[in-house]
């Protein structure tokens, strides 16, 4: 038996969450963040009509319950604060912390307009310097990877240049007079060889490699 599908939001629905969306101030943001959480959808016009019919109850709520008290915090004030609590990824104690140390109460129920309105200041200001440590962090992370793979590429090309040479006698063909510069006391290379080695041209390369034989050390 094929399964029937729900009906979706109507346009009527539609235009009522936006007008109770207004009457609390919330911005397009807000809305969408507070479908989001009702429903998990990102979308009001993804709604099913059965899911339109609780966001415009809890909207129709949270304007009804409106600002009872007289210069009391506000419902919108009341979600807002919510809202940057979990943007944040705070635990509500760590909230009730920030509440009474800026708030001078011991619930966000209990502030005033006024200080709710500085509450959600202080909380914005605090999600900014998160997001702004947060960018920083991963930039800094970007960069020491970076410089961590070109070290490794400095030692894997030393690694792919550890020599050893077989015939003294005709790299002394080659270099001459410098030879001393590239070999040292016991016949063991010198690092000026294993930069060149690993930067020279290859013109340079080729002639030394045809004078003598030097054997790769992984």
């Amino acid at each position: 038996m094929q399964a029937t599908m729900e009906p979706t939001i109507t346009e009527a629905q539609i235009r009522k969450i936006w007008f109770e969306s207004k009457q609390l101030g919330m911005s397009y943001e807000d809305l969408h963040s507070f479908v989001q959480d009702l429903t998990c959808e990102t979308s009001i016009k993804s709604l099913t009509k059965a899911e339109g019919i609780v966001v415009i109850d809890e909207l129709v709520r949270l304007s009804s319950s409106g600002n009872v008290r007289t210069g009391m915090i506000t419902s919108r004030q009341a979600w807002k604060i919510e809202e940057l609590r979990k943007s944040l990824e705070w635990e509500p104690e760590r909230l009730k912390n920030f509440v009474k140390k800026y708030g001078h109460v011991e619930n966000v129920r209990w502030l005033s307009e006024y200080n709710a309105s500085s509450i959600i200041t202080g909380l914005t200001n605090a999600l900014k310097r998160q997001r702004a440590k947060q960018t920083k962090e991963s930039e800094e992370a970007v960069m020491k990877s970076a410089e961590k793979a070109n070290a490794q590429g400095e030692i894997s090309a030393k690694q792919d240049y550890t020599l050893k040479v077989s015939n003294p006698a005709k790299l002394k063909e080659v270099f001459k007079d410098r030879y001393c510069n590239y070999v040292d006391d016991k016949g063991n290379p010198t690092e000026a060889l294993v930069n060149l080695l690993s930067n020279g041209d290859d013109i340079l390369l080729n002639k030394i490699r045809a004078a003598v034989d030097i054997e790769m050390a992984m």
